[in-house]
């Protein structure tokens, strides 16, 4: 609600502004003075929100001796971020060892010390910026996706429905658009960036070495928004999710082989193949990309999922006389001969020609898995440029994704089990790939959780209810409340320019 009325032409109210006819001037100001009393009326009686997704400032009582951090998040390992807490700022070290001071709006800056130059960021952070589209997840269940304003890539690879719909809609860009400047409060990337205006923080939750360290990113996330309660919350039933999976996998009365892989067939970072693929064999691959090893999330929720590897990059290695940089197609497929399972690390949508993708299925049906139908990858969700939900589910969300890959180790486990990341590639019963689209999302303003599905040990879906995460809750309002046209402005400055109008109004002065 703003004070001020629209002028037109040369300062002259429009006709409509005024609801009688004011033959005096002492008539005019006494009806200004009503109408600033009902305004400060308002403004009394209304609550204001700082914004509608994040937790709020100190707005006029700020007292040093106060914890203004009540709920509090800890990460159970020292391999990606750490922090600690001050009664009215969290001092956070990264990925790199970078060191971010966040204070909370309306309280001082702190003083950084011996920290010189480290970046101090006013909290809750309003408009970011993220390199990586794994992290939409962690802002989407945290209720923070309208705070993402740029994505510092291409748009092409995303598949998260809420997020193509955002895009859509303007609401956020990436930088194909000519307006990427958009100015944000902190930039989330994969590496530093030292030329940077705008504080850098790294999160590389990819790098986790196990999937739920993974998941334990969206504790960091939650330190630039104050959602540490609903972090803590989100995390835990990740957490049980996932241990109750993984105990029900070992419980199995046998270990099927997994041989799993990607294969190069865009010709993108292997020896070169032509266009329908045909000595797609003989080609030599990079072993860092085509094989997980372990320390890495893949291959640990492989692990955890109950699978026997049928190789290791260590036994291809060995097997080619030592040498790691000339591992070819052909040498995997031979080591994946016997596998009960086979999981493609790819798409294969996303290979450049059908003669490619027929060739990759007739080398597929030399295997025992391939004969029996038992071939698998990330198709079930891509981007219409080949960008796999996997790749942005598997660090945020690895209770899906285990559940997902038990389905396909133990089908007889999970009869009635609806995977959300892996699609039967071959057989009578392959599945269709689905591309992303902005139709997936259901509503934009919801957050992510309220999709998640029935999981084991009796956890519904239905019944989820996590706390902490709520648009606004009475922590989030500030007592006085400015108007539009006051928009920050303390009660002080509210209450002088209320005098000053009623002074005009009434007196003339």
């Amino acid at each position: 609600m703003g004070l001020g009325q629209t002028t037109t032409g040369a300062g002259k109210m429009p006709r409509h502004s005024f609801p009688v006819h004011f033959a005096r001037y002492e008539v005019l100001r006494v009806y200004l003075m009503m109408m600033v009393l009902v305004v400060l009326g308002d403004m009394a009686n209304a609550q204001y929100y700082s914004t509608s997704t994040t937790r709020a400032c100190v707005c006029d009582s700020y007292d040093e001796n106060v914890d203004y951090f009540p709920n509090k998040v800890e990460p159970s390992s020292d391999e990606g971020w750490s922090v600690e807490y001050f009664n009215s700022y969290k001092k956070v070290t990264d990925s790199t060892g970078n060191v971010t001071y966040l204070y909370l709006c309306g309280t001082p800056e702190p003083d950084v010390g011996s920290d010189e130059g480290a970046a101090v960021i006013s909290i809750p952070v309003q408009r970011v910026s993220t390199s990586s589209s794994t992290n939409f997840a962690y802002f989407e269940l945290l209720n923070q996706r309208d705070n993402l304003a740029l994505y510092e890539s291409y748009f092409g690879y995303v598949t998260g429905g809420c997020m193509i719909q955002a895009f859509a809609d303007g609401l956020m860009l990436d930088l194909t658009n000519s307006a990427n400047a958009a100015p944000v409060d902190v930039r989330f990337l994969s590496a530093y960036d030292a030329s940077s205006e705008v504080p850098v923080i790294v999160a590389k939750a990819t790098s986790a070495s196990t999937p739920l360290l993974g998941a334990e990113w969206i504790k960091f996330f939650s330190l630039f928004f104050n959602r540490e309660e609903a972090a803590n919350d989100i995390y835990s039933r990740i957490d049980a999710r996932y241990e109750c999976s993984a105990a029900e996998a070992a419980a199995a009365p046998e270990t099927p082989v997994l041989a799993a892989f990607q294969i190069d067939a865009t010709g993108s970072w292997s020896t070169a193949v032509d266009e329908d693929c045909t000595d797609l064999d003989n080609s030599t691959i990079v072993s860092s990309y085509a094989i997980r090893e372990e320390g890495t999330i893949d291959y640990e929720l492989m692990i955890d999922a109950g699978a026997t590897m049928a190789f290791t990059l260590d036994t291809l290695t060995a097997a080619n006389g030592g040498n790691s940089n000339n591992i070819t197609l052909g040498m995997i497929l031979e080591a994946a001969a016997d596998a009960d399972v086979i999981l493609f690390e790819s798409t294969f949508y996303s290979m450049k020609s059908d003669g490619c993708r027929e060739k990759v299925k007739e080398l597929f049906e030399q295997t025992a898995a391939g004969a029996a139908g038992n071939v698998y990858d990330y198709g079930k969700l891509i981007s219409s440029d080949g960008g796999t939900s996997w790749f942005e589910g598997k660090s945020t969300q690895p209770d899906i994704a285990l559940r997902d890959l038990i389905s396909i180790l133990y089908p007889d486990l999970l009869t009635d089990y609806e995977r959300v990341y892996l699609r039967k590639a071959m057989g009578s019963d392959e599945e269709d790939e689905t591309i992303a689209s902005a139709s997936d999302c259901e509503d934009v303003n919801a957050p992510l959780y309220s999709e998640w599905r029935e999981s084991p040990c009796n956890d519904d879906s239905a019944e989820v209810d996590i706390v902490g995460v709520e648009s606004v809750s009475a922590e989030d309002v500030c007592e006085d409340a400015p108007s539009a046209a006051v928009l920050g402005a303390t009660p002080a400055a509210v209450l002088a320019t209320a005098v000053l109008i009623i002074g005009t109004a009434v007196f003339g002065i």
